[in-house]
């Protein structure tokens, strides 16, 4: 029962990724709403063509990593031992939330190199 939890949630996180990247590329949150699926930092607030830079590139990355991730993952699982499933599985989990984490370093970094914080460059 443990090792389907865990490999529904493994699955899981590239969908959710792979299927709200595509999601903002059709239609990206607006940059005024309440919405909580939305990528706000302070310099993604800080104006309208910073917000729509940070979706698009988050867009971009989300997509390339959920393809990248569910066709990796399906071929890791299949290959996987047995005996140490789920332990493998807790660990890819765990490889996916840091890949996730470092989206947002990612998207920062684009927009410090095209925005001063305040201002456009």
């Amino acid at each position: 029962m443990m090792e389907t939890v865990m490999l529904i949630l493994v699955f899981l996180v590239p969908a959710v990724l792979l299927l709200l990247g595509l999601l903002w590329r059709i239609r990206p949150p607006e940059m005024h709403s309440s919405s909580p699926l939305a990528y706000r930092t302070a310099l993604s607030t800080s104006s309208r063509d910073a917000w729509d830079t940070a979706h698009r590139q988050c867009s971009s990355l989300w997509v390339r990593m959920g393809l990248i991730l569910l066709v990796l993952l399906g071929a890791m699982v299949a290959l996987a031992d047995r005996e140490t499933y789920e332990s493998f599985l807790i660990w890819l989990f765990i490889g996916e939330m840091l890949l996730f984490c470092c989206t947002a370093f990612l998207v920062d970094m684009t927009l410090k190199a095209k925005f001063d914080g305040k201002e456009n460059k």
